[in-house]
């Protein structure tokens, strides 16, 4: 019975990792290339500063924060990048060890996490930006945001 639970166990952890790190869509291969990081960023500046009607100064204040931001998360995105790549070797390798792949996921998660959290900072540090008319706007566009985010189901 114990033999049994243990393998069930590994079966859904190893289906889980897998689940998850597929469930980025890929995007943990390309995450971390400081030139499509700076391409997004200037992609993102540009819409908030047309959808929010952004005065000079609260888009220099934007652009510092996003300079800021990555800067911070640079470090991070890597080691995320190179978290998940070491979980899809050990999947592909055939003969993972669950706890180790559980391991990794659990350390990968936590990464997430601090990145999650630099994110939640910005979107603070943005909305102390703005008048009351641009706070409510932003605040429909995260709304309108949160549900394109690419996470797969459950996580």
């Amino acid at each position: 019975m114990k033999r049994t639970l243990t393998l069930f166990l590994g079966a859904i952890l190893l289906a889980g990792a897998s689940a998850f790190a597929a469930g980025a869509g890929g995007h943990w291969k390309t995450a971390g290339d400081p030139a499509a990081m700076a391409a997004t960023m200037q992609q993102h500046e540009a819409h908030l500063a047309k959808a929010l009607s952004l005065t000079a100064d609260q888009q220099a204040a934007v652009q510092k924060l996003h300079q800021d931001l990555a800067a911070t998360a640079q470090p991070l995105i890597a080691q995320h990048r190179q978290q998940m790549q070491e979980i899809h070797a050990l999947l592909d390798g055939g003969n993972a060890d669950p706890a180790e792949i559980g391991q990794k996921m659990i350390d990968a998660h936590a990464t997430g996490q601090k990145l999650k959290a630099l994110h939640d900072d910005l979107n603070t540090k943005l909305g102390a930006l703005l008048s009351p008319d641009q706070l409510a706007k932003f605040q429909q566009l995260q709304a309108a945001h949160q549900g394109h985010e690419r996470r797969p189901a459950g996580f």
